[in-house]
């Protein structure tokens, strides 16, 4: 599954930076999550027909930080006995399906 949003970048390059990140103006802020990239290629170009000299950014999702479960005690049959989590980053056709899209 791909993931997209769109986002309008006309005036990008005066958008207000925080530390190392540039921040989206909220009026240019995704409103929607495009289901594939195909949908979100065709919602591109419509937003462009309907406001010409604008441009408009696929950005297409490609992994996720999530904590998982990893086994940190198991006994010497092999049967995890304590399992504790740590942060990971997986691509999202690795990651199961408890992530929101």
């Amino acid at each position: 599954m791909s993931v997209c949003v769109i986002i309008e970048m006309e005036g990008a390059h005066d958008w207000p930076e925080t530390f190392a990140f540039t921040i989206i103006p909220a009026e240019k802020r995704p409103t929607a999550l495009q289901p594939n990239r195909e949908a979100a290629d065709q919602e591109a170009k419509r937003l462009a027909e309907r406001n010409p000299g604008r441009r408009f950014v696929v950005l297409e999702a490609v992994a996720v930080g999530m904590q998982i479960s990893v086994p940190t005690h198991v006994s010497i049959e092999g049967k995890t006995l304590i399992s504790g989590t740590i942060p990971a980053l997986m691509a999202l056709g690795d990651a199961d399906d408890k992530i929101p899209f």
